[in-house]
């Protein structure tokens, strides 16, 4: 059993793993490149290898407090790694941006989604119409599919930067009173706290994981650590927002 959890990856694999570098060359906008890295990433590894890279995360008491998408993409990557491992001069990037699409998917899950709950009903014209806040706002009025990454630390840097907006913008007012009454809703926008460490992400993995940036073992390792690490992001997400019901 051993051995065949840590076999190689068929030459087809090799050849998707290798393809990569297409993708991040491509003119793609930023989600529809990560979609495509995503599928590239899914299609290097099979659903037996995931199961497998799953139990292993699953020993850990984080890993089982995520939402299933979540828990899907960093078995995934978890699982790509094997091949990685086993051959030299290959492109981390891919593994990278599965890491970094979990934390996309719970940062959506635990905040975005009930931010879009939490506004029904109301105008956000206004939002709709600022730079900084329409991404969000035009998911919370039905109007795109959740945000990727760099557009929620960039509505997170608006809300915790500015507490004059707050008086004018009817979503981060929203935001603002829906986790005052989180167990550490006080993480979520401060400048230090969500904010700055989905920016981080953004900057030193995502970004350069999606475009032509080549990344390491060690690079994913760092990322790997800040995402799933003690302290690390995914930690600090689950302690700051309420329990999630599966």
């Amino acid at each position: 059993m051993d051995g065949r959890r840590n076999q190689l990856l068929c030459n087809g694999c090799y050849g998707r793993v290798l393809s990569l570098w297409e993708v991040k060359a491509g003119e793609f906008p930023d989600a529809e490149r990560d979609d495509a890295i995503v599928n590239l990433l899914s299609a290097s590894v099979t659903a037996e290898q995931i199961g497998w890279a799953r139990e292993r995360l699953a020993a850990a008491k984080l890993f089982n407090e995520l939402s299933p998408q979540a828990q899907q993409m960093l078995a995934t990557a978890e699982a790509v790694t094997g091949v990685l491992k086993t051959a030299t001069g290959l492109d981390w990037s891919a593994a990278v941006i599965g890491l970094c699409k979990a934390v996309e998917s719970e940062i959506a899950i635990r905040l975005i989604e009930p931010l879009r709950r939490a506004t029904t009903g109301i105008d956000l014209a206004a939002d709709l119409a600022d730079k900084d806040l329409s991404r969000v706002a035009r998911y919370c009025a039905g109007l795109a599919p959740a945000p990727e990454l760099g557009s929620l630390a960039h509505t997170l840097g608006a809300a915790a930067r500015s507490r004059r907006r707050v008086t004018t913008s009817p979503l981060l007012k929203v935001l603002h009173d829906m986790v005052a009454a989180w167990p550490d809703g006080r993480w979520i926008l401060a400048t230090d706290g969500l904010m700055y460490a989905a920016s981080r992400l953004g900057k030193e993995f995502r970004n350069p994981a999606a475009h032509t940036g080549v990344l390491s073992e060690d690079d994913y390792e760092q990322c790997r650590l800040a995402v799933q690490g003690e302290g690390g992001l995914l930690s600090r997400l689950v302690t700051a927002t309420p329990t999630q019901s599966r």
